[in-house]
C-alpha cells in the first residue's frame, strides 16, 4: 500500500514539476543548418515594409568565426537609412575607403544571430554582457522573450529569443523610436520561421 502511496506522489510530484516549465516553443529547437540564412531576405523585406520610413543600405549573411564578438552557427545582418532624412557617404570619405559615394549611411543596425540551441544562445548572452564596459540593463520579458536596453535609452535593444539573439542599434537620433517597431517585426518573422519549420 505505501509502494503504491509513494508512486503515486511522485507521478504527482514530476507532473507538477513539468507543469511548471517556462520554456518557450523555441527554446528547445534545435539547429538547422542555414535555417535564418535562407529567411534572411523576407525577414528583412518585411522590416522595410513594417517600418516604411525605412529602406535598406544593404544585408549580409554568413557563419561566425571565432573572432566575432557573438559565437552563432549563423547570423544576418543589416543596415536601414531615413528616407526622409538621409546621411550620404562624402566623395572624400568613399574615396579614402574604396567605398561607391552616393551610398546613404545606415541610420540603424540589426543583426540576428543563430545559434544551434537556447542554452548556447543564453550562454554567449551572459557572457558578452559580462565583457562590455557598459552591459544593457535587463528588463525582463518582452512578447515571450528576454528583452536588454542599454544605458543610453532606447536606441540600443539586445534580445534573447530561444536560439536567437537579436541585436539592433540607432546610429541617429531619428532611428531611436523605430527600434522597437523593428524588433517587433524581427520577432513575429522568428516566430513564423520555427511555426513553418515544426
Amino acid at each position: 500500500m505505501k509502494s503504491k502511496l509513494h508512486l503515486c506522489l511522485a507521478l504527482v510530484l514530476s507532473g507538477g514539476l513539468f507543469g511548471c516549465s517556462t520554456t518557450s516553443s523555441r527554446s528547445v529547437e534545435t539547429f538547422s543548418p542555414a535555417q535564418l540564412q535562407n529567411h534572411a531576405k523576407e525577414i528583412f523585406n518585411k522590416i522595410e515594409q513594417q517600418a516604411p520610413e525605412l529602406g535598406s543600405t544593404g544585408m549580409t549573411t554568413g557563419t561566425s568565426s571565432p573572432a566575432e564578438a557573438w559565437h552563432s552557427e549563423e547570423y544576418a545582418a543589416g543596415g536601414f537609412f531615413l528616407l526622409m532624412n538621409p546621411t550620404y557617404i562624402s566623395k572624400e570619405f568613399s574615396q579614402l575607403r574604396g567605398m561607391s559615394s552616393g551610398k546613404p549611411l545606415p541610420d540603424l543596425h540589426v543583426t540576428i544571430h543563430h545559434y544551434a540551441s537556447s542554452g548556447d544562445a543564453q550562454k554567449d548572452l551572459e557572457k558578452s554582457l559580462r565583457a562590455r564596459q557598459q552591459p544593457p540593463q535587463r528588463k525582463g520579458l518582452y512578447k515571450g522573450a528576454m528583452l536588454y536596453r542599454s544605458h543610453s535609452g532606447a536606441g540600443r535593444v539586445i534580445c534573447e529569443d530561444g536560439p536567437y539573439i537579436i541585436e539592433i542599434s540607432a546610429g541617429s537620433e531619428g532611428a531611436s523610436p523605430l527600434v522597437m517597431k523593428v524588433l517587433d517585426v524581427v520577432l513575429a518573422e522568428l516566430n513564423s520561421i520555427s511555426s513553418k519549420s515544426k
